[in-house]
């Protein structure tokens, strides 16, 4: 029963009455400088959204193609069979290269 009332007690000390003082401080917040480009800002650059296509996410990033502003519709779908072909090769040649390499060492004499 001791340790209750003493919870209570805590408890009781921790909560504010509407219209106190804060029992603590807020902490200043600080806002940090913003690095890197933002996903509109990829979206509406041309030259960037096509190096994130090609060198980052291959098909992943066609969401941001469809939603960019910078090419027409044709230019989209071109670009979309662009992308998807190329991602294809991607995985053709790693899978190649996957095989290649078990090949050696499966028949690896050592």
């Amino acid at each position: 029963m001791n340790k209750a009332v003493q919870i209570d007690d805590v408890l009781e000390a921790a909560v504010e009455e509407v219209g106190e003082e804060p029992a603590v401080d807020s902490l200043p917040v600080e806002i940090a400088p913003r690095r890197g480009a933002s996903w509109q800002e990829i979206q509406e650059n041309r030259g960037l959204l096509l190096s994130t296509l090609f060198f980052v996410t291959a098909v992943l990033g066609l969401p941001l193609l469809w939603r960019s502003r910078a090419f027409s519709p044709l230019a989209k779908v071109l670009l979309t069979v662009v992308v998807v072909a190329y991602t294809a090769l991607l995985f053709l040649v790693t899978w190649l290269v996957l095989m290649w390499s078990y090949q050696r060492v499966a028949n690896f004499q050592g």
